[in-house]
């Protein structure tokens, strides 16, 4: 007991002596200015300090205690921090740049999937179309969509007939009217798309589309006129030119083309305005048809203008210079 009341009496002066230097280091003392000794922030950490010195000079046993009152150091203190945070970074950007390329590889694959797919079908298509006859055109399809979106009531007039069942001036006519060298090109008239350019150049315009990129454009695409289309048209009429012949093109332009509202194809047109066949059409009857196809919905067939009257004796007049129409129907069932 005695030596227990040694020890406390001995631990009571230790610490007596440790608030003293306490007392003796805190802020006030000589020699200090008064900004510094009004100021609580810096009375808090000196005292702070000093007390952290006396606990760690008077209390050597309690290491854990000094540890618990020393304040921890910040990440960005120590001095591999820096080396951490960039390999971190670094980590986190080859991820998103392996990420990045992952995306890229699928977005490529289905990309290319896509490209094959269409074009697979497109060429299913074709050949598919070079022996049976289309049920519809896009263009029939576009119209019915633009009537129902205008409120309208659609209805439409096509039907199906064989070359064989067409009179011979008709042909004749679309090619007179159309594209003079269709039977010599291969689905482009270099020459007519200069003087299309040409005729752009001086303010005017002016078509340059064979038969051949009218059926592809009238058979699988829409009217506007953008780059789009056109790609694709060229796309189409490679197409056709390479699987069809040039009697089964101007058959199927002569069943798809548009001959006023609603109407398409040459024995639809023959019966609406005429009240024939397509088998019994005349040159004259031909060659207005013909007249109308550049813009079916303003020029009427039924109801001829005198510019519609114009065109149907150049035309006429073209067909007389070409050589015949028996002269054009051989050179077709040669081919």
């Amino acid at each position: 007991m005695q030596t227990l009341g040694k020890r406390s009496s001995s631990h009571q002066k230790i610490f007596s002596a440790g608030i003293r230097l306490v007392e003796s280091q805190r802020p006030g003392g000589p020699g200090e200015s008064n900004s510094r000794r009004d100021d609580p922030r810096s009375h808090r950490h000196e005292c702070g300090m000093s007390r952290r010195r006396f606990l760690s000079i008077a209390l050597p046993g309690c290491g854990t205690v000094a540890g618990l009152l020393r304040t921890p150091e910040s990440p960005a203190s120590r001095p591999d921090a820096f080396v951490d945070v960039s390999r971190g970074t670094m980590k986190r950007a080859e991820r998103l740049n392996v990420t990045l390329k992952r995306q890229m590889r699928r977005v490529l694959a289905l990309s290319l999937i896509i490209t094959l797919g269409l074009g697979t079908l497109s060429v299913g298509l074709t050949i598919w179309f070079r022996f049976v006859a289309p049920p519809a055109s896009a263009l029939m399809i576009e119209r019915r969509i633009d009537t129902w979106n205008s409120g309208g009531k659609y209805s439409s007039h096509y039907e199906w007939v064989d070359f064989d069942r067409i009179a011979p001036p008709m042909a004749f006519a679309v090619i007179a009217s159309e594209d003079q060298n269709f039977l010599h090109h291969h689905g482009f008239d270099w020459g007519a798309i200069q003087r299309a350019i040409d005729y752009d150049e001086n303010g005017r315009l002016r078509g340059a589309s064979t038969l051949t990129q009218q059926t592809a454009k009238n058979l699988f695409l829409w009217p506007d006129r953008n780059w789009l289309r056109k790609a694709l048209e060229a796309y189409f009429t490679v197409l056709l030119e390479t699987f069809w012949d040039k009697r089964r093109i101007l058959e199927i332009y002569l069943n798809i083309a548009e001959f006023g509202d609603g109407v398409y194809g040459v024995e639809a047109a023959a019966q609406r305005y005429f009240h024939k066949s397509a088998a019994r059409l005349t040159a004259e009857d031909a060659a207005i048809l013909a007249a109308v196809l550049p813009n079916p919905h303003r020029l009427k067939a039924n109801a001829p203008s005198s510019y519609v009257r114009g065109r149907q004796q150049w035309i006429l007049g073209q067909m007389r210079q070409l050589g015949g129409v028996h002269l054009v129907r051989a050179e077709l069932q040669s081919r």
